[in-house]
């Protein structure tokens, strides 16, 4: 009796065992993970822009920023587009502008705005384009796009395969009227000088290395600018 009782309490408190260990052994599994690296022929781009606004900007102003960058060729020092107008969607990064409520003092800074990224086939390209736009959900149909063309005030960035580039956080200036009615005004601003101290870098999947960017200039085609931009006068 005693055996069959000690064999029968062994069995029970197993099965138990058994049943409490369930759970916690469920709780312990991990969902599956999926890692994507980048393919050897492309790169990713990575940037974080602030938009600066005044505090009396006209409400409710533009709604996001477009930037445009252009694959290009060397040619004899002259920088030519590889890609017509028609196939630029791909190449463009959208930041949303947070909503400022009129009355309420603010500040545009990098926490407002989340970090965008682009993968781009390895090669050159030239940040041709800055564009505002403004809802369709909102009035005022003559501040619905402006756009602004780099061609006199651009930088040439190199992209490589299976490379991470961090270009900063580039501050572009909003576009009121009162700034738009500067011929010489560009959203970009002093884009091209501020890069040399910005904290820009590349991830080369086996270091961490200073990202270099050469300031360069193109001559103005469809393929790098829309027609309605504003080539800025210098």
């Amino acid at each position: 009796m005693m055996i069959k009782y000690g064999l029968s309490a062994v069995l029970t408190f197993a099965w138990a065992s058994h049943v409490q260990a369930e759970p916690a052994e469920r709780e312990r599994r991990l969902n599956t993970i999926t890692v994507t690296a980048l393919p050897p022929d492309k790169g990713a781009l990575h940037i974080n822009p602030i938009i600066r606004r005044p505090q009396d900007f006209q409400r409710p102003g533009f709604s996001e920023m477009e930037l445009v960058f252009v694959p290009v060729a060397i040619i004899e020092g002259a920088l030519e587009p590889l890609l017509g107008e028609e196939n630029r969607d791909y190449l463009r990064l959208v930041t949303e502008l947070p909503d400022r409520p009129e009355g309420i003092p603010f500040e545009d800074t990098a926490k407002d705005y989340f970090t965008q990224a682009v993968i781009l086939p390895r090669g050159y390209y030239v940040l041709s384009e800055v564009t505002f736009r403004q809802s369709s959900a909102y009035g005022s149909p003559d501040l619905q796009t402006v756009s602004h063309c780099l061609a006199d005030q651009s930088f040439l960035l190199h992209v490589k395969g299976r490379d991470v580039m961090f270009l900063g956080r580039p501050e572009f200036e909003y576009p009121t009227p009162e700034r738009l009615a500067d011929p010489s005004f560009t959203s970009a601003g002093d884009l091209v000088e501020n890069l040399d101290s910005a904290n820009i870098w590349r991830w080369t999947t086996t270091d961490l290395i200073t990202l270099e960017v050469q300031p360069t200039t193109f001559e103005r085609t469809d393929a790098f600018c829309s027609p309605q931009a504003v080539t800025p006068s210098m």
